[in-house]
């Protein structure tokens, strides 16, 4: 199975970069206190939020588990993060499908 999964991130490329990207600001947010997340343009430019303000906030706290802190930056992440894993994990098995032709 490991070796599918290698075969699947050689396939997606850009999945390892996203991937690593994401891994290092992590780290660097939970143990540096550095944050290297890009900022929204829309409010840097307006200086209003657009609906996705707050999703890395809120993302970030999710995996701390204040689901409540969560909602309160944006609640559209309970709606954007399953969809994420539902299309990961449906285009994992659209892969592994096509390896077994």
């Amino acid at each position: 199975m490991f070796h599918l999964v290698i075969l699947y991130f050689k396939k997606n490329p850009i999945y390892i970069f996203l991937g690593a990207y994401i891994t290092i600001a992590l780290i660097l947010l939970f143990f540096n206190q550095i944050n290297i997340f890009p900022p929204c343009i829309l409010n840097y430019i307006t200086g209003k939020e657009c609906m996705g303000c707050g999703l890395t906030r809120s993302f970030l706290c999710v995996l701390k588990g204040a689901w409540i802190e969560a909602w309160h930056y944006n609640p559209l992440i309970f709606i954007i993060l399953p969809m994420i894993i539902i299309y990961f994990s449906f285009d994992f098995y659209k892969f592994l499908k096509s390896q077994k032709k």
